[in-house]
């Protein structure tokens, strides 16, 4: 099975990243729902490819499994409190990285982010371009 390369997986997330910080702290006037939920989903998307990047010939279907996990613990790691992580999120950074509130509707956004990228993936490993 051909994969899609590594560099193209590597752009992606750097479009990503730079989506998700444009959507979140550029004034464009969006209304909340977009930022918040267009957010959550280029989090799944971004964490698909960090996982696609670090995995080593896996297939597809295995990687969004990891990529789920992962986002999916991400977001459980809110409901833990401790000092230290009390404190890194009360900052604008990890306020931003972390975020604050769990919420159940971010899991099935961050489900429907990977399997999109996955789907996409597979499309593109399929037709070769």
């Amino acid at each position: 099975m051909q994969r899609t390369p590594r560099r193209h997986v590597l752009l992606l997330l750097l479009l990503v990243i730079a989506t998700g910080i444009i959507l979140r702290k550029a004034p464009l006037g969006l209304p909340y729902f977009i930022t918040k939920w267009g957010g959550s989903w280029l989090w799944g998307a971004m964490i698909w490819c960090i996982v696609t990047l670090l995995s080593r010939q896996r297939h597809p279907l295995r990687t969004a499994a990891i990529a789920t996990v992962v986002a999916f613990a991400t977001e459980c790691l809110k409901l833990l409190h401790t000092p230290v992580l009390d404190s890194f999120r009360s900052g604008s950074f990890g306020g931003f990285l972390l975020g604050h509130h769990f919420a159940f509707i971010d899991l099935g956004l961050y489900a429907f982010a990977i399997a999109t990228m996955t789907f996409l993936s597979l499309r593109w490993d399929a037709t070769g371009k």
